[in-house]
């Protein structure tokens, strides 16, 4: 449907209306903006990966501790040693270990839920 402003009158309500919608567009835009600012932040993302769901948590955990030890191999490769050469091995060596520590450190957890979901069936067959 088109408008079809005739007076200026009506120019200057349809100008108005368009001014008061791009306001609150723009107000919801920062809103917006700001609410994800602070979902982002670190003490937030803690908070909001320990009251999620177990998947997460075990994710946090298993990223925490690949992330911790990629830190150690790159310690005991680099050590003190200014060389540039030595240093960026060790941070591939640290990246590897991360990526692969996570990876893997997953795959232990599901192993380890599924070996107690068994033994727990076998206890109520048992109990049965």
């Amino acid at each position: 449907m088109k408008n079809s402003i005739t007076t200026a009158e009506e120019l200057q309500n349809h100008i108005r209306l368009i001014k008061k919608r791009n306001r609150l567009l723009e107000d919801n835009i920062r809103l917006r903006f700001r609410n994800s600012i602070e979902g982002l932040k670190p003490m937030n993302l803690i908070k909001n990966s320990f009251s999620s769901n177990h998947g997460t948590r075990r994710n946090l955990i298993s990223t925490t501790v690949g992330l911790g030890l990629g830190y150690l191999a790159y310690r005991m490769v680099a050590g003190k040693s200014p060389g540039m050469v030595k240093k960026t091995t060790a941070r591939a060596l640290q990246v590897g270990v991360t990526s692969f520590l996570a990876k893997k450190l997953g795959l232990w957890g599901k192993f380890a839920q599924n070996l107690l979901a068994k033994r727990r069936n076998r206890a109520d067959a048992f109990v049965n």
